[in-house]
């Protein structure tokens, strides 16, 4: 299979690199104003400009936009002329819909509608997806069950919500983590050991909880002994609902921001 990615980000970058060093793609055209300064890559060809791709006369059986919501007003319009007919058009842009894509690209195309995120590039990734044609599922399939777990949604606005848990998920993750690395620093912890500590605590509990198969409140309980010093720090998270309110309210906001993505002027 061969890919045309339009924008080379970090997104679309995690995921054409997991393809490449899988084998799933055989090769991959880059179009981006910055491609050419990107680390070389094998199997992938960069290219400046949708002109500079279109001249090298290029067949290819998947375009894959990368490019950010905020630009696809302006950039789908000067894209649409250059774009293979027939060709499939996947998104990884949060709050464009599938209704946006073809008012943008046209009829001449099938659309996927996707959700990755970062882990996609080393195959622990989870994506979920919207097709606007059937025919499309094997090769949707194919290509996001090798970043990690594949979640077709028979509700397309759903995928605002799976954004905000799984696509943004990742940074929250890790802001924790900083969180627990600066907390370990205030309680007199080296910064490296703390930088230590942090990680693969974090790491071990996620490998642990994947291992099981167990729930997350199951892994908790058997972490936290009666009155000890784990329920003691839990304590203060579960005040007032305290971590509970502040995860739903950071989740209704990426859910309001991706919808105010979507909103093309």
């Amino acid at each position: 299979m061969k890919i045309l990615l339009i924008g080379y980000g970090k997104m679309g970058g995690a995921m054409v690199t997991r393809w490449l060093a899988s084998g799933v793609v055989d090769h991959v055209d880059a179009v981006s104003p910055h491609a050419k300064d990107k680390p070389a890559l094998a199997n992938l060809t960069p290219y400046s400009s949708i002109e500079e791709w279109t001249n090298a006369k290029r067949t290819i059986d998947l375009i894959v936009l990368g490019i950010k919501p905020q630009m696809f007003a302006s950039v789908c319009p000067h894209l649409k002329p250059y774009l293979p007919s027939g060709v499939p058009v996947m998104s990884i842009a949060a709050g464009i819909t599938l209704k946006t894509l073809h008012d943008l690209l046209g009829d001449d195309h099938a659309y996927i509608r996707t959700m990755p995120n970062t882990p996609s590039r080393i195959g622990k990734g989870i994506t979920g997806y919207a097709l606007s044609d059937e025919k499309q599922k094997s090769m949707a399939d194919s290509l996001l069950k090798d970043l990690g777990l594949a979640i077709q949604l028979s509700d397309e606005a759903l995928i605002d919500s799976l954004s905000a848990i799984s696509g943004s998920g990742p940074a929250y993750f890790y802001f924790f983590a900083e969180a627990l690395e600066k907390a370990a620093i205030n309680a007199n912890l080296a910064p490296d050991i703390a930088k230590m500590l942090a990680k693969q605590t974090l790491i071990g509990a996620a490998a642990l909880l994947e291992e099981t198969n167990d729930t997350p409140e199951n892994q908790r309980t058997a972490v936290t002994s009666p009155n000890g010093s784990t329920a003691a720090a839990i304590r203060v998270f579960e005040a007032n609902r305290g971590l509970e309110s502040l995860v739903n309210e950071a989740v209704a906001a990426a859910i309001d921001r991706a919808l105010a993505l979507g909103k093309i002027q």
